[in-house]
């Protein structure tokens, strides 16, 4: 699936939800709002990746976030579903 390509692709695609929002609306506390809502979104996400997920995954979780990045998939590689 895409936690085979990126570890967090709900926060790219909110992202990009944000990102198309922010480009069709022409609302200024959107244009303020979106861009901190994203960046609130990936710091709360990358603190959970960081001091929690290894905590409840102490096994796998290592394996998984060595070979995945964290948000921006890597184009041409293999995927295994393994």
């Amino acid at each position: 699936g895409y936690h085979a390509w990126c570890r967090h692709p709900g926060v790219l695609g909110y992202g990009g939800f944000l990102a198309s929002a922010w480009l069709l609306w022409d609302a200024p506390a959107l244009r303020v709002a979106a861009p901190v809502w994203w960046l609130t979104t990936l710091a709360y996400t990358a603190a959970m990746d960081h001091f929690l997920m290894d905590r409840i995954y102490p096994d796998e979780y290592w394996w998984y976030r060595r070979k995945t990045p964290f948000l921006i998939p890597r184009c041409g590689r293999r995927i295994y579903a393994g």
